[in-house]
């Protein structure tokens, strides 16, 4: 009787921990720090994008424009690439976006827009 009451009060005390669980409600947190927002670049210099996307539970995804990067830390993604910048591209406004979901569908997205000078 006395195994029966402590196998009752485990699952109980089981249930009420799980239950009391708290849902995800914040989206990942993107912070890119170059290039900067409004900020101007010569053609044909290449254009450091350098930022991270981080999450208090769990990524899921990140995307850069249209491609969807791997995620080897469900925490933290750390953005360290380049933007190629031809001689040949044309002067005027551009922008990049990034975005990013969690484990529980929460999304956010970050565009910085920045200027292509000859």
């Amino acid at each position: 009787m006395r195994t029966f009451r402590l196998t009752i009060l485990s699952i109980v005390a089981f249930l009420f921990i799980v239950s009391c669980k708290k849902d995800d409600t914040e989206a990942p947190v993107i912070t890119i720090t170059s290039p900067l927002e409004g900020s101007t670049h010569t053609a044909g210099q290449d254009i450091p994008v350098i930022g991270v996307v981080t999450d208090e539970t769990e990524l899921s995804e990140v995307r850069i424009q249209n491609t969807a990067q791997t995620l080897s830390d469900k925490l933290k993604f750390v953005i360290d690439l380049k933007i190629t910048n031809p001689d040949t591209i044309t002067p005027g406004n551009y922008f990049f976006t990034v975005s990013a979901k969690d484990a529980a569908g929460n999304a956010s997205e970050k565009t910085v827009n920045f200027t292509i000078v000859k």
